[in-house]
């Protein structure tokens, strides 16, 4: 499969998604075809846009001269054969229906030339089964899931199937980058349940929430304020690792051994190492000098920034 720069991009699919998507193209420069089978659905998908950029604009993330260039360089067609026509890189954003996105990839594997990358933004469907009927070239066919709202969540997972040549999957890797995307290279979808991996973070979280409703008479709203008060308020800086690392991995050996409960290997390694997280210097990750001093002063910053929010809306 040969190469060549990719100047040219196509959405197939003009919806939340794909609207997002080609915005974001479009921002970094690249000539952007919306395709979709409706009329309202193009005319929705530039108001879409519009509204993105516009509040790109308010938030000083854009000039007005780069909102207007962005929206200069995309044009919508209902027309999948002239959507593709001289683009380098396709991005499928249809409703998550699997024979609808075999069908799409069927016609794409035709009409595109082999170098040509075709990715789908599915977040519940694999790579190999989109790519089922595509007769030709399955191996440029891969995953790139963005989410919503794709403008403005950095991460992208880019993901491969079972066919999917590693070449491509870091050909568009780098192409993310390039756009100022959080890329997540996985080189192999997940063979059951959701593909990638972040999913499979969070769909037990999101069924666990439906059993509280379902089962031990939490509501809905309180199981939200459970999540945005407490703990999801410092999921975006500290995630997992980060937070271990802040409390301490031996709070963690200490906690298992407590209970009785097997330590789970990695903290015993860490900590029968001196290995302890930020007080130690070093644990998943390292902190070096006042690196830990910094980072949680401006952690605590964030969160007081958003408690004043919380206050000023009246939802604390």
């Amino acid at each position: 499969m040969s190469e060549r720069m990719i100047k040219r991009v196509a959405i197939i699919g003009a919806g939340q998604m794909g609207s997002g998507i080609g915005a974001e193209f479009a921002r970094f420069g690249y000539k952007v075809a919306l395709q979709a089978r409706h009329d309202e659905t193009l005319k929705h998908s530039i108001e879409s846009i519009r509204e993105d950029l516009s509040l790109m604009m308010e938030t000083e993330l854009i000039s007005a001269d780069e909102a207007k260039a962005a929206l200069s360089r995309i044009r919508t067609t209902k027309d999948m054969a002239d959507a593709v026509k001289d683009a380098g890189h396709v991005v499928e954003s249809v409703p998550e229906n699997l024979p609808l996105k075999q069908q799409v990839f069927a016609q794409l594997d035709e009409l595109c030339p082999p170098e040509v990358t075709l990715a789908t933004n599915s977040s519940a469907l694999r790579a190999d089964d989109c790519a089922a009927q595509a007769k030709h070239h399955p191996e440029r066919i891969l995953i790139t899931h963005y989410w919503y709202p794709a403008p403005f969540i950095p991460l992208v997972e880019v993901i491969g199937g079972k066919r999917t040549a590693p070449a491509i999957l870091e050909r568009i890797a780098k192409l993310l980058q390039s756009m100022h995307k959080k890329v997540v290279l996985q080189k192999l979808e997940l063979p059951t349940g959701p593909a990638g991996w972040g999913n499979a973070l969070q769909h037990p979280m999101e069924d666990n929430a439906r059993k509280l409703v379902d089962e031990k008479g939490c509501e809905p709203r309180v199981v939200d304020d459970l999540i945005r008060f407490g703990f999801g308020r410092r999921l975006p800086f500290t995630a997992i690792f980060l937070r271990y690392d802040m409390i301490g991995l031996d709070f963690f050996y200490n906690a298992a051994k407590a209970r009785g409960a097997e330590v789970w290997k990695p903290f015993k390694d860490r900590v029968e190492r001196g290995e302890t997280g930020m007080k130690s210097g070093k644990g998943f990750y390292d902190w070096p000098g006042d690196s830990a001093k910094q980072y949680l002063r401006h952690f605590n910053r964030e969160l007081i920034h958003l408690m004043k929010q919380d206050m000023e809306r009246g939802d604390i």
